[in-house]
């Protein structure tokens, strides 16, 4: 019975991560026949493999993970078959924080000492107290109408975003959702200048936050108004009925030219993925389709933990000498093989030494230096894969990064000539809004959530036990569903 059991396990795992059909396009094949490819704003000769590869490399890749600290304390413990949309929404915020946060030529090196890249991927940890965690994105899907475990669409996970990253003080980054396939410049301006929420809550994904930063606007002769904050514009739109219109594949093609671009967050019908680069007719992707073991990248176990309560951690640890149960997962990112078209779902390590019975755990030492078991393998893709343009889902969402005011205005005078490039355009660009349009009103969190904090001192609650306390959380005149304007 435990065998049919096991076996079953493993076929339902085998269904829910890598499918069959996905290719890798090791041998370059396709992008020889592209003869030029465009990344994220950037051009690559056909004969660049190498360097079209380190690109691709140096994404960060989220994809499902299982046994994780279950989320809510009694909810799911892995994303399998349900988080494609959150784990495609998380790599395409990772890539703007990336862009806005790292150098542009900066590569990715396996265990990389970069502190700031470090920070970074914490920052997306399946745990709670990660600002952009899949619990943090899971939770606040409920104040968009969806479930635990439910599917995500491009605009759900675009306004879920929107209201994760006011939190975020080290990035003081803000998302733009355009709706009905309107580009509203004012509204843009505007969100780029909206005043951030009480810093009482910025960024809980860390304990860095310095409360001398508050005044840091005014001691510098600014105010609120006068600053624009790195801006990610996300425009949700529907190409097509039922499948995907060709009609846009130049658009898009024009699209991945820009150097504001971030990538796009689509697929196929139930089966979303990150798509950040297009050779010819190909869009080239991260697949979070492959379900990997839970990983922890925190400088050291004691890391969120507070100072007054680490004395008592130590003691616990050095008086525990119970059995460890220690689980080795070999993740297939760690190689690169041409010999397959799809990553092996993992293997066991039976040489791996597990603890004797007999052997008490290591009594950590306060006096000597903390090992770095930092290891960023698995969040790293090592196989390019494309899918036909004509194979897509028309619901898909694009995006744009504007660090500053020039960017965006720079966005502005590329832009007809991107949308234009199909008929009918990918979407309006407009000055002002039409006559008749509801006031815009910038999102910027809700003030009785931010006054938790006083009632309860030091915060503890996660975002989604603040949010339980509103019935509506989002815009004041907003309406989030997942429908979309057909383009005509």
């Amino acid at each position: 019975m435990e065998q049919l059991q096991a076996i079953h396990h493993t076929v339902m795992e085998t269904y829910f991560s890598l499918e069959a059909g996905f290719t890798d396009i090791d041998n370059a094949s396709i992008i020889e026949r592209a003869e030029v490819v465009h990344l994220l704003g950037q051009e690559f000769s056909s004969k660049e493999i190498d360097s079209i590869k380190d690109f691709s490399t140096s994404l960060i890749w989220f994809t499902y993970r299982k046994n994780f600290p279950a989320i809510g304390g009694t909810g799911p413990t892995s994303d399998q078959g349900w988080g494609c949309m959150l784990r495609c929404g998380q790599m395409l915020l990772a890539q703007a924080l990336t862009k806005l946060h790292l150098d542009s030529s900066w590569k990715w090196e396996r265990n990389s000492k970069d502190e700031i890249y470090r920070k970074l991927l914490r920052m997306f940890q399946d745990k709670r107290t990660s600002l952009f965690s899949l619990h943090q994105i899971a939770q606040m899907g409920v104040s968009e109408k969806k479930a635990l475990g439910e599917w995500f669409g491009p605009n759900t996970i675009a306004q879920v975003l929107k209201k994760l990253v006011i939190y975020d003080d080290w990035s003081k980054m803000a998302i733009h959702v355009a709706m009905d396939n309107i580009l509203i410049s004012s509204d843009v301006r505007e969100m780029a200048r909206a005043k951030p929420p009480c810093k009482e809550l910025s960024d809980i994904s860390s304990r860095e936050y310095n409360p001398q930063a508050n005044g840091e606007e005014e001691q510098n002769g600014h105010t609120h108004e006068d600053i624009w904050k790195p801006l990610l514009i996300i425009v949700p739109l529907r190409l097509g009925l039922t499948v995907m219109n060709r009609c846009y594949l130049k658009a898009i093609q024009e699209y991945y030219k820009l150097p504001q671009c971030v990538g796009i967050i689509g697929g196929r019908p139930n089966h979303a993925v990150y798509f950040y680069g297009i050779a010819k007719d190909k869009l080239l992707y991260l697949d979070p389709h492959v379900c990997q073991e839970s990983v922890t990248v925190d400088k050291d176990p004691m890391e969120a933990i507070p100072s007054d309560q680490a004395s008592t951690v130590l003691s616990s640890c050095q008086s525990n000498t119970s059995q460890v149960s220690m689980e080795y997962v070999d993740n297939p990112a760690n190689s690169v093989t041409s010999e397959t078209s799809s990553p092996e779902l993992g293997r066991s390590a039976a040489s791996y030494d597990y603890p004797s019975p007999s052997t008490p755990p290591a009594v950590p030492n306060p006096s000597s230096p903390i090992p770095d078991t930092f290891d960023d393998s698995s969040f790293h893709c090592p196989y390019l894969m494309h899918m036909d343009f004509d194979s897509l889902d028309p619901s898909l969402a694009l995006s744009f990064l504007c660090k500053s005011e020039e960017e965006y205005n720079d966005l502005i005078k590329r832009l007809p000539s991107m949308i234009t490039a199909s008929s009918p355009p990918l979407f309006e660009l407009l000055e002002k809004r039409p006559k008749g349009f509801p006031k815009f009103v910038p999102y910027v969190g809700e003030e009785d959530a931010l006054k938790i904090k006083g009632e309860f001192g030091i915060f503890t609650m996660t975002l989604f036990e603040v949010f339980l306390e509103f019935d509506d959380f989002g815009d004041p005149t907003f309406n989030s569903d997942e429908e979309f304007e057909v383009l005509m």
